[in-house]
């Protein structure tokens, strides 16, 4: 059946459940469990199982998830019982947890184990979907609005999915001698996280604050988002988030013009001005803001400032998904979902609602 993973065999003295103190004993029997599922700790499917369904009998989704992995895989069971897997995938969805609502989801859009049915496939996928757009603020992700990373940081020849130790201490090197595009590319990498750098908004704002009094517009668009959204670094502050957002838009930069948009918009320590918002948005999108796209389309669906229209709705949540935006992407979904301004079409809401909730992998489950 496999064998068990490095990190497992150097783990023989991974605490047992008692030693989590301040941690419900279902919530350490649930890690114990899936760390012996898949070596964490010590590979033991047999224990796993024997965890999973103790806790299965007191309701934990989370258990049955696990239960439904292994009668579906047939690991740790005589042979595989794809019918008991579906009936604890079901539990464990009902029971709020999203991998198991994606994995009905799945079998229902495919047939598998049951009867294929569009309807409850999308049901299942909007679930997680709602659950994703949810944590997702209007400023959209970080990386939305991507700055130019130097080739180095960026090239999956050089680093792979992880970035080289001598290459990042190479570009902060050039950060403290001044070099621009290393400071941005490194406060970009600070704010996002990735390439096996840890998320550090400490440094982000450091590094984005040093761009800023240098003049970079596209600092002062990042400092503006970090001040609107409120991080341990740069505390919520609208007047702050404002003068740095201006700063950018007043050089054109599309961070800027995006964020003071916003700002008007949902009279964000301002007069709500939605024509100011509305120009402000058309300046951004022009240059490929994937949020001024995302908020024009929700001017335009909900008839803010502008008279109601579907059709430039759809145009405009259509060019923010296009950069990856997961508010644009979920409107789409709810568009076709619902038949708003297009042909009502199940299965491309199926896939757009899927693409979403794939989101959630490593969310709270």
């Amino acid at each position: 059946m496999g064998k068990p993973s490095e990190r497992g065999a150097q783990m023989d003295k991974f605490p047992p459940p008692k030693f989590f103190p301040g941690y419900a004993p279902e919530f350490t029997s649930q890690f114990l469990g899936f760390s012996y599922l898949f070596g964490d700790y010590r590979w033991s499917i047999d224990e796993a199982k024997t965890i999973f369904e103790k806790l299965a009998e007191l309701g934990s989704p989370n258990a049955h998830l696990g239960l439904g992995f292994l009668y579906s895989s047939g690991a740790g069971v005589d042979e595989p019982n794809p019918a008991l897997g579906f009936l604890h995938y079901t539990f464990a969805a009902l029971g709020g947890n999203p991998l198991a609502q994606m994995a009905l989801g799945y079998r229902f859009a495919n047939g598998v184990g049951t009867k294929q049915n569009c309807e409850t496939a999308l049901t299942w996928y909007k679930k997680v979907a709602e659950r994703v757009a949810s944590q997702v603020k209007l400023t959209g992700t970080p990386s939305i609005q991507r700055i130019r990373i130097p080739d180095e940081l960026e090239s999956s020849s050089i680093t792979g999915t992880l970035l080289d130790n001598n290459v990042f201490s190479y570009y902060k090197y050039l950060a403290e001698t001044g070099d621009m595009q290393a400071i941005l590319g490194l406060a970009q990498l600070y704010l996002t996280g990735g390439k096996g750098v840890a998320m550090d908004l400490n440094s982000a704002a450091k590094y984005f604050t040093i761009a800023s009094e240098a003049g970079s517009s596209q600092a002062n668009g990042f400092l503006g988002k970090m001040y609107l959204e409120g991080t341990p670094a740069t505390p919520q502050h609208n007047i702050t988030a404002f003068q740095f957002f201006k700063k950018a838009a007043d050089k054109g930069n599309a961070i800027g013009q995006a964020g003071l948009g916003m700002m008007f918009l949902y009279g964000y320590g301002v007069k709500q001005e939605t024509q100011k918002a509305l120009k402000l948005f058309a300046l951004a999108a022009e240059q490929g803001s994937a949020d001024a796209q995302l908020h024009l389309g929700q001017m335009y669906y909900q008839g803010l400032g502008v008279k109601r229209d579907f059709k430039q709705a759809l145009k405009y949540f259509q060019l923010a998904s296009q950069s990856g935006h997961i508010l644009a992407i979920y409107n789409l979904a709810q568009m076709h979902a619902k038949g708003t301004g297009v042909l009502r079409n199940c299965r491309v809401a199926i896939a757009l609602y899927k693409n979403v909730a794939e989101r959630a992998v490593g969310a709270d489950a």
